[in-house]
């Protein structure tokens, strides 16, 4: 009965928000539909009718919550951390512990990039290793949830974070971004151990 309680009370005092999509006119619909109710907590509850709206609602509320982070990341897989933070300077991977340079890792990340590993695995369209169509949907809604946000907030200069509040890194992404992050992720436990040593060989 508690339970059912601090439920009822959950969504009484929930915030829902009906998501701003990408511009619509008459002859052409807006592309994703999406709600997004967040509890006392601040916990987003993302309630869409596809994938591609589903992906939406959490790039834009993901933005809203952990924009600088993010932002980070994708300067990363995009190999610019020398360029925005100085090549001597160092991170830490937070999923494995490991610290880099911002040099090694650009030269890591630039390698990926020219390698088009990434392309390459998104090119296979059938069979077991090929991504489900729904998959690359709410890629896709992502990316644009994720690039709505900010733009909703008026770029970088209205990000209100401290972190990256007007900071020239931070950018709209592109559905390649999205999936080098998602790349990046898969070698956690694997490349990104070893980046230094195959950055510096």
């Amino acid at each position: 009965m508690r339970r059912r309680l601090a439920l009822a009370v959950a969504i009484a005092s929930a915030a829902t928000l009906a998501v701003p999509s990408v511009a619509a006119t008459k002859s052409h619909p807006a592309k994703y539909h999406v709600t997004i109710t967040r509890t006392e907590y601040g916990i987003p509850h993302i309630v869409a009718k596809d994938f591609g709206s589903l992906g939406y609602g959490y790039g834009y509320a993901f933005a809203q919550d952990n924009l600088c982070t993010m932002a980070a990341d994708y300067v990363t897989v995009e190999g610019a951390r020398s360029r925005w933070f100085g090549p001597s300077a160092s991170y830490t991977m937070q999923g494995n512990g490991v610290t880099v340079s911002n040099l090694d890792s650009d030269i890591f990340w630039t390698e990926v990039r020219q390698s088009h590993a990434v392309d390459a695995l998104l090119a296979v369209k059938s069979g077991p290793n090929a991504l489900a169509p729904q998959v690359r949907q709410a890629v896709a809604g992502y990316v644009a949830g994720y690039n709505r946000w900010l733009h909703h907030v008026g770029g970088a200069n209205g990000v209100k974070d401290p972190a990256c509040h007007g900071a020239g890194w931070v950018h709209p992404i592109t559905t390649r971004d999205a999936y080098l992050r998602f790349y990046q992720l898969i070698l956690l436990a694997g490349q990104d151990v070893v980046m230094p040593g195959i950055a510096e060989a």
